[in-house]
């Protein structure tokens, strides 16, 4: 299954965000020093924007994730590609969550946690607020068979 698309509006915003601050920290060094021009500045960051915006695509297009009854699958990562199974056994619960950006675009996230060390909590972002909230009661109920 493939997170939702409007994970993309989110993260482009995440890249908007980031240009736009890059922007205004070489706009004020363009002032100070005679290093960087104001011109340099917005070229630098339209050309950052740019490059956030292709890599924010790549991501969206490498996340894929699948639910069996014996494991959960992730898959992502552009740069470094990160392949992971869990098995359904190991997840001790199910947490969903939602950042402010991600709810005003309705969606939300799951976080699986899991057994072993304590960072090993595993996210699925960008899922639609209704997917999410069942994915999360077919992961729980099984969970619960399970016990």
């Amino acid at each position: 299954m493939k997170v939702s698309r409007r994970i993309l509006a989110v993260w482009g915003m995440y890249t908007v965000i980031a240009s736009m601050g890059l922007l205004g920290v070489l706009y004020m060094s363009s002032t100070r020093t005679s290093v960087i021009t104001e011109c340099d500045s917005v070229i630098i960051s339209a050309a950052s924007f740019l490059i956030g915006l292709i890599y924010t695509i790549a991501r969206y297009r490498s996340w894929e994730f699948d639910v069996s009854e014996e494991e959960i699958h992730l898959q992502r990562g552009v740069i470094r590609h990160k392949q992971t199974l869990v098995p359904r056994a190991q997840i001790q619960y199910v947490d969903l969550e939602t950042k402010l950006v991600e709810r005003i675009f309705g969606l939300s996230r799951i976080v699986l946690h899991t057994a072993g060390s304590p960072h090993s909590n595993l996210v699925i972002p960008g899922l639609d607020d209704e997917g999410a909230a069942e994915l999360r009661r077919t992961l729980s109920t099984e969970e619960a068979n399970d016990e």
